[in-house]
């Protein structure tokens, strides 16, 4: 009889247990919870999603809202509507029993943006996996264009590689090798900017600073690449210290254990090209400085000019089409190959005018010398000018600079004062001019 009390009393206590353990879960629910707390782990610079924009598609879906209550949070649901962010890695959601909930959200780390034969654009992950690009946040990696056929919604680099079929025709893979070690190594951070595919299945590396082409190769295995960059580190920490970084117009990696180097045309690296339109002929000029600092004539190359009437461009594709002539007849009477596309153009004509006008910059602090950015400062402030209708700002020349009242500075940076002023050359022409030129030429 004894154990029947106790067993009737236990039920009892249990049963009043779970009574209670309900009235406080309803009272809970009830009540309204405490702010909600987003964190958004990113690495580095590259956050596609800050708290507020998390927040804000919470809201437009419908999960969180004014004086929302612990029952109504939908913990599930709003941890898989984050999951399915493109750019989101992983999700958690949980409250605390005093009303507190949480959103913890860590984001993918992009090592590569790739843009395919298809017109997509898209962003390749640490982990080997693709995701989608945003339009408010861009990421600072390698991009990656050419011959590529890998698709947004691709297969991960992971399951590539253990695929036979796939890795001999997908590129998702190299790319992956060379543009992870890039993003990892921090000379070639900051140095690479581009890497292209070529249709022979070459891989170009195009850094940030020169202008010459690192020609890579192939990038089938993770020993390979490494092997390569190694190689590239050593070339710049040694080479090109002595050499410069204009010297080689390419640097090629695909031998085993050498590198080899493509100077550039000695005739390249120091050529000038003048352009003049006159209303007769159109004259194009090649030439070099030499160690005495004088420009030598390498060629000339000449057109009748038939779209100019008294200085002024009347007919802009027959200008353009007698350009052309004299530029080519230029590039083809020098020695060696030049393929000229930029030039220094001489403008004249009755729609071009000046003006002189003074600019006028009080320093904020004296104690400091006066800079280039003083400077620009002026000069910034000239193209600001209100101009005539029709009229445009083609260049400013400071003719002069007067400090605190002591005329006749040609260079002010490195001295001191409070009033800087500068007397201004302003050329200015018609602005139909410039619509025009920009949309032909």
């Amino acid at each position: 009889m004894k154990k029947w009390i106790n067993i009737s009393l236990w039920i009892i206590a249990f049963s009043g247990l779970i009574t209670i353990g309900f009235y406080i879960k309803s009272a809970l629910d009830s009540k309204e919870t405490n702010p909600l707390k987003i964190l958004i782990l990113s690495q580095g610079e590259n956050t596609f999603i800050t708290d507020l924009e998390m927040r804000s598609k919470l809201e437009l879906e419908g999960f969180i809202f004014d004086k929302i209550k612990r029952s109504e949070i939908e913990i599930e649901e709003i941890e898989n509507f984050i999951k399915d962010i493109s750019q989101v890695k992983s999700a958690e959601v949980y409250q605390a029993i005093d009303g507190k909930w949480n959103i913890n959200v860590e984001l993918r780390e992009p090592i590569a943006r790739i843009y395919n034969l298809s017109n997509q654009n898209f962003y390749l992950d640490k982990e080997g996996n693709t995701f989608k690009t945003t339009e408010k946040h861009t990421a600072r990696v390698p991009i990656v264009s050419g011959e590529i056929h890998d698709l947004e919604n691709s297969k991960s680099v992971t399951e590539i590689i253990n695929n036979d079929s796939l890795i001999s025709i997908r590129k998702l893979d190299d790319i992956y090798r060379i543009s992870r070690y890039v993003c990892k190594d921090t000379l070639f951070h900051s140095l690479i900017g581009q890497i292209h595919l070529k249709k022979n299945g070459d891989f170009i590396l195009v850094p940030l600073v020169g202008d010459q082409q690192i020609v890579f190769g192939s990038a089938k295995s993770t020993k390979e690449v490494e092997g390569k960059l190694k190689k590239l580190t050593i070339f710049y920490n040694e080479a090109i210290p002595y050499e410069g970084w204009t010297t080689y117009s390419e640097i090629n990696l695909k031998f085993e254990d050498q590198i080899v180097c493509r100077e550039k045309r000695t005739i390249m690296s120091k050529v000038i090209v003048g352009l003049d339109i006159g209303t007769t002929k159109i004259a194009c000029f090649v030439g070099k400085m030499n160690e005495h600092g004088k420009i030598e004539i390498l060629s000339l190359g000449k057109a009748e000019s038939l779209g100019v009437k008294r200085g002024v461009v009347s007919n802009i594709d027959k200008t353009i089409q007698s350009i052309t002539a004299a530029v080519k007849e230029a590039e083809e009477r020098i020695e060696g190959e030049l393929n000229i596309t930029t030039v220094n153009v001489g403008i004249a004509g009755q729609h071009i005018k000046s003006i002189q006008h003074r600019g006028i910059l009080t320093r904020d602090n004296i104690e400091t010398e006066i800079s280039q950015k003083d400077i620009d400062r002026l000069v910034e402030d000239m193209y600001k000018l209100a101009m005539p209708p029709g009229e445009k700002i083609i260049t400013v020349l400071p003719q002069e600079y007067i400090i605190d009242n002591e005329q006749g500075i040609k260079d002010p940076i490195g001295m001191s004062g409070v009033r800087l002023e500068a007397n201004f050359h302003i050329m200015h022409r018609e602005h139909w001019c410039n619509n025009e030129y920009s949309q032909k030429c």
